[in-house]
């Protein structure tokens, strides 16, 4: 099928053709010098549509769209098991590991560590659901859990007080009445995220433990 060359410069003017194409207009427009005249009229009138456009900075919440996609990038692999820990679908997972780069979403509470609050879905309401992030080294303090807690390390690795090492991708499991502590590994910060039916910091670590 032959090609109307007049019908590319348009495209040409924009940079869009394949390779092909545009070696296909460049040999026209040396042999035509009407074609070059109307090509110069299209570069001319595309150069005009750029320059009376008036700057615009985009606003905020694009930013934090474009961060909380690059997270949850980051994240994806855990999204699935994310969201039957936390009944809530895929994309809601991915919104919610974006919290973990924004700081106006951190809470403070525990010395050392940052704590970041969000709702899980009807399957898990009244459940502490949240991630926490523990720079390398630093140490999580004694708590007891009331009820039931699912864990799940997605940075890092956590290192329990009996010496048990959970690397992202695993899951820890304590039960009601359970007490411990923890440490984060050498390496990357520790994020994980946890949902816990109540938890209690105003308990004393036994001796020996």
């Amino acid at each position: 099928m032959t090609v109307d060359v007049r019908e590319l410069l348009p495209l040409y003017v924009l940079g869009l053709l394949e390779p092909a194409e545009t070696e296909v207009v460049e040999k026209a427009i040396r042999r035509d010098p009407a074609l070059a005249a109307e090509l110069r009229s299209y570069d001319a009138a595309a150069s005009g549509l750029l320059s009376g456009l008036t700057p615009v900075a985009p606003p905020l919440s694009v930013r934090d769209r474009l961060l909380a996609s690059i997270t949850a990038g980051r994240f994806d692999r855990f999204a699935q098991r994310f969201g039957e820990i936390f009944d809530v679908a895929a994309e809601r997972a991915r919104t919610l590991f974006g919290m973990i780069d924004d700081p106006s979403t951190y809470d403070r509470v525990i010395p050392g560590a940052v704590l970041i609050h969000f709702e899980g879905g009807p399957a898990v309401a009244g459940a502490d659901c949240g991630f926490i992030i523990l720079p390398a080294g630093e140490k999580f303090p004694w708590h007891r859990h009331d009820g039931d807690e699912r864990v799940l390390v997605i940075q890092g690795a956590l290192i329990d007080y009996d010496g048990t090492v959970i690397p992202p991708g695993q899951e820890d499991h304590k039960g009601a009445g359970t007490e411990h502590e923890f440490s984060a590994a050498p390496g990357d910060d520790l994020i994980f995220c946890a949902r816990v039916w109540g938890v209690r910091f105003d308990v004393e670590k036994p001796p020996g433990a």
